[in-house]
């Protein structure tokens, strides 16, 4: 069997659940992907600064006449110092750990940092009189030491409970004296502490730990702010049991988010509209607009069409945000895939039509009409084993199939866009009041227009003139505009769909299916294996690395405002 090719890269690691509790590992994932950074910048600044600090204490230390392979052990804790920093850095850039891994690694990196400064500090100052330099220290006395300064900017790096900081920052305090202790033992008191060695020692050890104590209070009192305020902007990104990882766009409305399941680790695509987005407005206009989105997730739920996005949860936070939580799709909009990589082959736009016209006839058979179909909202997928599996999204402007003009302002707001005029029937252009499928075959025709051609049917300066182009102007067959072989009966099909008149037009989805299943015979064959090779090939053009992918990859839309 051969290998199957790697169209949708995985993800770059596990995404695991939020612990219970109020621990690093219960943040989102977006914090931990913004803290494992910043870690792995701390810790590659750690090694490189230590570098640079060994080289020029060596410089100095030479000049006495004093070589570091005297000192083994400075030498050793050099290199565990450096090499950690590294290791530690290289692991949070990957991003693969678990989040309760990556707290006991950072944790255990705060501690043996500290002891490679403390180990450091002591034996390399400058100002070298003869004595041995691990019996250098004197710089550090009635100063903060370089520990200090690390345990109070560690909480600005690594966002942790204030206990735990408590018990890090500790830990790494007492490597100070430790190494001092250490150094005494081995090589007596330094000429400054005097020659009573406990006097001495306990001078020592006071003059040096109060400062770094007084650091791990403020670090503690840091910690206590800044992870507060870090559990509120997770808590934040949390919507109903599903928690945000990354955003995917942003519109005029809202923005869409990859999101995960809290318990089920299920991804998901998240709207959100934003609470401000719906500005000023009145109370009865307020509540026009978001029940507007509530028909839409309600639409959507209904639909059981496989090329329909599919509905998973929709409500409004404590803030008033409206979100609704769809599939999490990986693939391209139809409008990016033509912009991107030009018109695509009679056989491929038929195939991607008719899909279109099972969802379409899905919604037409509930009774409602999209209103919005348009390339941007047909996305082209991989669906298990099959490539180039169309989704029809956004049903955000659908109506009940015969509403009259009071059902019709419900859902209308001042501001908002009916409809996109590129691909408005004229029907829809001239505010008739009853308006049925044979709108949305209007819009379809367009698509397939846009598919074959790469161009819009009519194009204009302004909406207002695309608008009258659609209600006056019959358009020019598909064939005429395109260097394709599109075959005669595939032309007068999309004529059809295009008639001013809506009785002109196929009676409904499934006749235009029909028609369509009809012209596949006349035109070379878009099989699965074409579509599987032809993403391989075109992956990198259409699935950027994010977050430049924006709405592209999300199986929900934001509310569109454009115009062409």
């Amino acid at each position: 069997m051969a290998e199957e090719p790697t169209l949708f890269p995985p993800r770059s690691r596990r995404e695991e659940s939020p612990a219970p509790g109020s621990g690093f590992a219960a943040l989102d994932t977006r914090t931990h992907r913004e803290t494992y950074r910043r870690l792995a910048v701390a810790a590659f600044v750690y090694s490189t600064v230590y570098v640079i600090a060994y080289a020029s204490g060596t410089t100095v230390a030479s000049r006495s006449g004093y070589s570091p392979l005297q000192d083994p052990g400075s030498l050793l804790t050099t290199v565990v110092a450096i090499l950690g920093g590294i290791v530690v850095g290289m692991l949070s850039l990957r991003g693969r750990l678990p989040a309760r891994s990556f707290e006991t690694m950072a944790c255990l990196f705060q501690v043996v940092a500290s002891l490679g400064i403390a180990a450091g500090n002591w034996g390399w100052q400058a100002g070298f009189d003869g004595m041995h330099p691990r019996q250098i220290a004197g710089t550090q006395l009635g100063g903060v030491h370089w520990v200090g300064v690390w345990i109070t900017a560690f909480p600005a790096i690594v966002p942790l409970p204030p206990r735990r900081i408590l018990v890090t920052s500790l830990a790494s305090a007492l490597t100070v004296p430790g190494v001092a202790l250490v150094s005494v033992a081995l090589l007596g008191l330094p000429r400054f502490a005097g020659t009573e060695p406990v006097a001495g020692t306990v001078t020592i050890l006071l003059v040096m730990s109060i400062p770094i104590l007084i650091c791990v209070g403020i670090a503690t009192a840091l910690a206590h702010s800044i992870f507060a305020m870090t559990r509120r902007v997770s808590k934040a990104r949390r919507l109903g049991s599903y928690r945000l990882v990354e955003k995917l766009g942003s519109g005029a409305m809202g923005d869409v988010w990859r999101a995960e399941h809290q318990l089920l680790a299920r991804p998901a695509a998240i709207k959100v509209i934003r609470p401000e987005a719906l500005g000023e407005r009145s109370g009865q206009a307020r509540g026009a607009l978001l029940r507007r989105f509530e028909l839409e997730a309600q639409a959507t739920a209904a639909l059981t069409s496989p090329h329909t996005v599919e509905l998973f949860d929709f409500g409004i936070t404590d803030e008033g945000a409206f979100y609704s939580v769809m599939e999490l799709l990986e693939g391209c909009d139809l409008r990016t895939l033509v912009e991107r990589t030009g018109p695509v082959p009679p056989g491929r736009a038929v195939r991607f039509l008719r899909q279109a016209c099972t969802s379409l006839a899905d919604a037409h058979r509930h009774g409602m009409i999209h209103r919005d179909v348009k390339p941007g909202n047909l996305f082209a997928c991989r669906q298990g084993l099959e490539y180039d599996f169309v989704k029809v999204l956004d049903f955000g402007l659908v109506k009940a199939a015969g509403d009259g003009e009071d059902a019709r302002t419900q859902l209308s707001v001042e501001g908002s866009t009916q409809g996109t005029p590129a691909f408005m029937a004229p029907e829809m252009a001239t505010g008739e009041t009853t308006i049925d499928g044979r709108a949305d075959l209007y819009a379809l025709g367009c698509v397939g227009y846009w598919l074959l051609t790469g161009r819009l049917v009519f194009e204009a300066e302004t909406v207002m003139a695309m608008i009258l182009q659609h209600v006056r102007e019959e358009p020019e067959p598909v064939s005429t505009r395109t260097e394709l072989d599109v075959p005669p009966a595939l032309d007068r099909v999309l004529l059809d769909c295009l008639a001013k008149d809506p009785r002109d037009r196929p009676v409904d989805a499934l006749e235009l299916s029909g028609r369509l299943a009809r012209v596949e015979a006349e035109v070379e064959p878009w099989s699965s294996e074409r579509a599987e090779r032809w993403w391989t090939t075109h992956r990198a053009t259409l699935l950027p690395s994010r977050p430049e992918s924006a709405t592209a990859e999300a199986g929900a839309t934001v509310p569109a405002t454009e115009t062409s």
